[in-house]
């Protein structure tokens, strides 16, 4: 019987990996506090990259996904500061919890010091997201968000406020279906419409 057991439990790695690689579906994001404009962000698994972000406003977030390839178990961020090229590697495997590769977001955040830390967020927890923004941007900061529902891939997508764009999500694939402006800062025109008007 233990014999039995152990052929399907080989068989069914064999056909479908194992439980983390089969399973995997998780975004990943990067976090912006050194202070400064960030340009020709990317991660890069096995000197291969997964994810360009190209520039990342002071402060600023962004997130990308979803993805399925396991995750290797050493990862590198590049970027740019005011022309020096910069590049950190660092370990996964002890750091990214399996529950996170299955439904959450695996945050880089850049600090001012050149340094990257790896924060891994389960979906659904405001705690840790709202400790890991803490005090980064300015109150009553928002952003503005786009769903395609076109069914096709859309490029260049923005917004304008009258003739000024002031919003951009750049690239938005049908399989991502949302993305998200910079953050902008107040006044925001679509509250004050009725004092302009």
């Amino acid at each position: 019987m233990k014999s039995l057991w152990a052929f399907l439990f080989a068989t069914s790695l064999f056909l479908f990996g194992s439980s983390t690689s089969s399973r995997a579906e998780y975004h990943i994001g990067f976090l912006n506090k050194t202070g400064r404009r960030l340009d020709s962000v990317g991660l890069y698994f096995n000197n291969k990259k997964v994810v360009m972000r190209g520039f990342l406003v002071k402060g600023g977030q962004s997130t990308y996904g979803s993805l399925t390839q396991r995750l290797p178990s050493e990862a590198e961020v590049r970027w740019d500061d005011n022309g020096k090229r910069h590049a950190v590697k660092f370990k996964l495997r002890d750091v990214v919890p399996n529950s996170v590769t299955r439904d959450g977001i695996i945050y880089f955040v850049i600090n001012e010091n050149s340094t990257v830390d790896v924060k891994p967020i389960k979906w659904g927890d405001d705690n840790a997201w709202a400790e890991l923004v803490k005090g980064l941007r300015p109150k009553g900061e928002y952003r503005l968000g786009f769903i395609n529902k076109t069914g096709r891939d859309l490029s260049a997508v923005s917004a304008y406020y009258g003739e000024q764009k002031v919003g951009v999500a750049g690239d938005l694939p049908m399989r991502v279906k949302v993305g998200y402006s910079d953050p902008l800062e107040p006044p925001n025109p679509l509250r004050s419409r009725s004092a302009v008007g």
